[in-house]
């Protein structure tokens, strides 16, 4: 049974269930709050706008469980998104309710496709941003919000966000309206994921990063600036690199079960080590292993996303990456050279002319993501590695 395996903190848990000849019943534990819908559309206390983001958020994190990283599942098509089916617990917590036809075994393997939750969802958005029902006097909110959208995406969100909100955020709405728009419109040869869309929900990460730019080239994610020196690389980034995917095997095997002998350092996230693969030297970082299932902030999935979309000679290349059950993994290029740290510090002497290049090399790493908006957060000499010709890449 299904169900009995999804654990996630925005999916509803199944406490039990029963079938017992053409009776089939499930039991789950019940929410005073009721439904998205009923608070959104059926009671006199209006929903502010922290709530609907976080709402809008913390859903699409359940939607991405089901869809990119159940345990021993394919993915998991819910086929019935809608605000009746999100309750709320006591802190308005989102619960999407189970995928009940996946559970109980009714729905034919293939016959429907993820992009019907993503459509949904978009549906489950517009809720959120207009304060409009699904189905309003008969007229659909979708058919409703297209003729407005265009202008709403361009910051003009008079007759188009709820009235009733006293206030919320610009850039968090403009975000919600611009997932939206790309959910329910989006041709299906080039649909979102739900990983894309809960990465664009959040203001902190970069439109350009958490979309692939080739599927969304009409919808102006690229960024504003070019400069004679980094154009080159501009022109690449928004796209992914060629990764290779490996086996845990072969990471095991390439560091010597992760022997300590290999070990070149190690930090909150996980460990480095220097690995072998075929002929070539690589550093491979294992994240540490989160042993609360429930947790999916999912920090190394985000490293991945990142790192897949920047290319830049001032910042360390990603080669490849393993997914496997509980293991996650990078492959990323190895610099002879170490790191800044082990030069300014140890036996090894930097002349000026050296020094000089390392700092005008990392500004520009660091330059290059700062202009997409990423924050590195703990630039300090170990992470500058050099490699053979003592150019720094950050790390």
């Amino acid at each position: 049974m299904a169900a009995g395996r999804l654990r996630h903190r925005n999916l509803l848990q199944l406490d039990g269930y029963c079938i017992d000849g053409a009776n089939t019943l499930l039991i789950f534990k019940y929410f005073s709050n009721g439904s998205l819908k009923y608070n959104l559309h059926g009671k006199e206390n209006i929903l502010d706008w922290k709530k609907r983001r976080n709402i809008a958020l913390d859903s699409s994190r359940g939607l991405e469980y089901l869809h990119e990283v159940v345990p021993g599942q394919s993915k998991i098509t819910h086929l019935n998104i809608k605000s009746d089916n999100i309750l709320l617990d006591d802190n308005f917590l989102p619960k999407l309710c189970s995928p009940t036809e996946n559970i109980i075994g009714k729905t034919q393997v293939g016959k429907y496709s993820y992009k019907s939750d993503i459509y949904s969802f978009g549906v489950i958005l517009l809720e959120l941003i207009t304060g409009r029902k699904a189905i309003d006097e008969g007229t659909d909110i979708v058919m409703w919000a297209n003729p407005l959208i265009e202008r709403a995406l361009n910051r003009e969100y008079a007759d188009f966000v709820d009235s009733r909100l006293q206030s919320f955020d610009h850039e968090e709405m403009y975000r919600m309206i611009f997932c939206a728009n790309i959910c329910i419109n989006q041709p299906p040869n080039s649909c979102p994921s739900m990983r894309e869309i809960h990465l664009a929900l959040q203001v902190s990460m970069p439109l350009g990063i958490a979309l692939d730019e080739k599927k969304y080239n009409k919808l102006q994610l690229r960024a504003t600036y070019k400069d004679d020196e980094s154009s080159s690389y501009i022109e690449e980034e928004n796209q992914r690199n060629n990764l290779e995917h490996y086996s845990y095997g072969e990471l095991v095997e390439a560091t010597e079960f992760f022997s300590n002998n290999r070990l070149v350092g190690e930090g909150a996230s996980g460990a480095v080590y220097r690995g072998k693969l075929g002929k070539e030297v690589v550093a491979i970082k294992k994240f540490k292993i989160i042993v609360n299932e429930e947790q999916e902030n999912l920090e190394d999935q985000f490293e991945i996303e990142v790192l897949t979309r920047i290319r830049h000679p001032n910042v360390v290349k990603l080669i490849g990456y393993c997914s496997e059950g509980s293991n996650r993994l990078l492959v990323l290029e190895y610099l002879m050279n170490k790191s800044l740290n082990s030069y300014l510090h140890g036996k090894k002497f930097l002349d000026w002319s050296s020094r000089l290049n390392i700092a005008i090399g990392s500004a520009k790493g660091i330059l290059y993501l700062h202009k997409y908006g990423i924050i590195h957060r703990d630039i300090k000499t170990d992470n500058i590695l050099l490699d053979n010709n003592l150019e720094p890449k950050v790390s």
